[in-house]
């Protein structure tokens, strides 16, 4: 461990256990390992896994984190974790305070932090424990900080203590968009809205995980448990869009970063995104980005 709290942990580091989880950037690899087991109490963390699979219990729950998956995890949460075999992975961990501060200080004005300008959150500060994909908006800051695991790990590297501050904000500002989201589900008690979103989180995560595949809606009635018709309606409600449309919008975008980063062919690019016909691709992508794959291209490059 340095003096800015990164830590690297290999196959022969054991007693991860024993640190204060308080403003602390991890970063664990394992290759071939027996199954490694650790129980602490944890403080509000961010887990991402690069490379394998991890397994957490906690507050009666089991969550399986996947490669390109991140698990948020509340202050004080007893946590029973398991790894094996080859595995690589980021544990954030933030210090409560910071949150409380930040979540105290968000959408104040000037004036008002100006005159109080030690406003700290009084009520509980909590995360929505699930398992995400690194494709939502969060996610894409955790795949920028991953992308940059080699700085980060470097001896004289620094994190300052304003990291830990900006990497809150994004994360708060994601939760409170997913709270609106979910508080959109009205006319139902606060459990069922939660294990609403819980369903329409796996719906999304199913889509982004296979962008390349035909999916249709009995795939996705089937992985979320919902009948079609329940799912078309909630969806919608959640997200102002039908899971064919964000389907759609989600292959665009796809699309948009490789015709943006790869010489590949336009018609190859279609395949990579689910469509089978070029003449379909090309329709979908000017109805949504409103120019075809090809002048997109010659546009961003």
């Amino acid at each position: 461990m340095n003096e800015q709290g990164v830590i690297l942990l290999d196959s022969a580091e054991k007693k991860w256990n024993q640190y204060q989880f308080r403003n602390k950037f991890y970063f664990s690899s394992l290759q071939n390992m027996p199954e490694l087991y650790a129980s602490y109490t944890s403080s509000f963390s961010i887990k991402f896994v690069l490379k394998g699979k991890e397994h957490y219990a906690f507050d009666q729950h089991n969550y399986t984190v996947s490669q390109g998956q991140y698990l948020l995890i509340n202050d004080g949460q007893e946590v029973d974790t398991s790894i094996k075999g080859s595995n690589d992975g980021i544990s954030i961990f933030i210090d409560p305070h910071v949150l409380r501060t930040i979540y105290g200080n968000l959408n104040k004005s000037h004036n008002t932090l100006l005159s109080e300008p030690n406003i700290i959150a009084t009520g509980e500060v909590n995360f929505f424990e699930h398992v995400y994909s690194s494709q939502d908006d969060f996610g894409v800051t955790l795949k920028q900080i991953a992308s940059n695991i080699e700085n980060y790990l470097h001896q004289d590297y620094y994190l300052p203590e304003e990291w830990y501050f900006n990497l809150s904000e994004k994360l708060l500002r994601a939760q409170f968009r997913m709270r609106n989201q979910m508080e959109s589900l009205d006319r139902v008690k606060k459990s069922t809205r939660e294990e609403l979103y819980r369903r329409l989180l796996s719906a999304k995560d199913y889509i982004h995980d296979n962008l390349h595949l035909p999916i249709n809606l009995d795939m996705l009635a089937l992985e979320t448990g919902l009948s079609k018709f329940h799912l078309i309606k909630i969806f919608h409600q959640c997200y102002h869009l039908t899971p064919y449309q964000y389907l759609m919008h989600c292959r665009i975008n796809l699309a948009k970063s490789l015709l943006n980063s790869t010489v590949l062919g336009i018609e190859e690019i279609g395949c990579c995104c689910g469509f089978d016909q070029l003449v379909s691709f090309s329709r979908a992508f000017k109805q949504i980005a409103g120019l075809s794959p090809s002048k997109y291209r010659q546009l961003v490059n």
